[in-house]
């Protein structure tokens, strides 16, 4: 099927909603009244390396089924005076620092050594390429029993859509230039594992590491299932980010995500039939029938 604005036109609606809410989640719980007593280099190394946490589902009772996680931090440790990193002044590049979020295939306890076992279906790259940290990317000072404030947060260009269950988050990075590695907080909780290894690609053989203390940033649902995104242009604020509006950016967001393969946001129903079982069920597979189906809600609009 061929789609033009003309065509596209005839089925878009332009209905203001109740705007999309955002909140924080914390992880562990007790993290914000709670210093850690030592740190890990790991996601701002000089060298290459890798990182896996499993979040247990009892952790993320705050986030309902439909939410977005839309970007991600850390901060330093306070079991002595850390200070900002990478400090006034100074500045460093990450040529390739990649994020995934997505179910987990395995709950806390049982991750596997191979990172690739750990992934489930809907696996998600939501922010990769470089990034740069200048000043106070992370804020430094305190010390304990006191805490850091959290660094700037990562936006995610894809966010990712949860559906429920343990989450597991992914960073891989080539190391930084700057021949400097700073050092994040560690709280732990027995509803997260985490695994690490000393490579950008290596997917066997890693070690067990602690939880890196993190902030993670999500939208509430919208209430609009259809309302995808506040534009149309990847990597641009509000990309995949729903903002209470339904229009053409939404349709020809869904198309991009169908057209990519986007598991995450183009699998909406298991059959195109109203009443049939599976409607309005994902089923793990991109089909024609997930375009008609959100071509169906987003003539309705909200």
């Amino acid at each position: 099927m061929r789609f033009t604005p003309a065509r596209v036109a005839i089925f878009a609606a332009t209905l203001a909603a109740v705007p999309a809410l955002g909140d924080d989640l914390v992880i562990p719980p007790n993290a914000p009244t709670t210093a850690g007593s030592g740190g890990y280099s790991t996601l701002l190394n000089s060298q290459p390396r890798s990182y896996q946490l499993v979040i247990g589902e009892s952790l993320l009772a705050s986030v309902p089924i439909g939410a977005r996680f839309t970007s991600i931090t850390w901060r330093r440790p306070t079991w002595q005076s850390f200070p900002a990193w990478p400090g006034i002044g100074f500045t460093c590049a990450f040529a390739n620092y990649d994020i995934f979020l997505g179910t987990a295939a395995l709950p806390p306890g049982q991750m596997s050594t191979t990172a690739t076992q750990n992934f489930g279906p809907d696996n998600t790259l939501v922010r990769s390429g470089p990034i740069v940290m200048q000043g106070e990317f992370f804020p430094g000072g305190s010390l304990s029993p006191s805490v850091n404030a959290f660094g700037t947060p990562l936006q995610f260009t894809t966010p990712f859509t949860y559906a429920g269950g343990d989450l597991l988050l992914t960073v891989r990075h080539d190391g930084n230039n700057c021949g400097g590695s700073g050092s994040l907080d560690t709280v732990g909780n027995p509803n997260t594992q985490a695994k690490g290894v000393s490579s950008y690609t290596q997917n066997n053989d890693w070690y067990n590491q602690g939880l890196i203390t993190c902030l993670l940033t999500f939208d509430m649902p919208s209430g609009c299932a259809p309302d995808l995104t506040a534009g149309a242009v990847p990597g641009q604020p509000g990309y995949g980010v729903p903002n209470g509006f339904l229009n053409n950016d939404d349709f020809f967001y869904y198309l991009a995500q169908f057209a990519a393969g986007n598991v995450a946001v183009a699998d909406l129903t298991t059959g195109a039939v109203p009443g049939a079982p599976g409607y309005g069920v994902p089923n793990g597979i991109i089909s024609n029938d997930d375009f008609f189906y959100y071509l169906t809600i987003f003539s309705a609009g909200c």
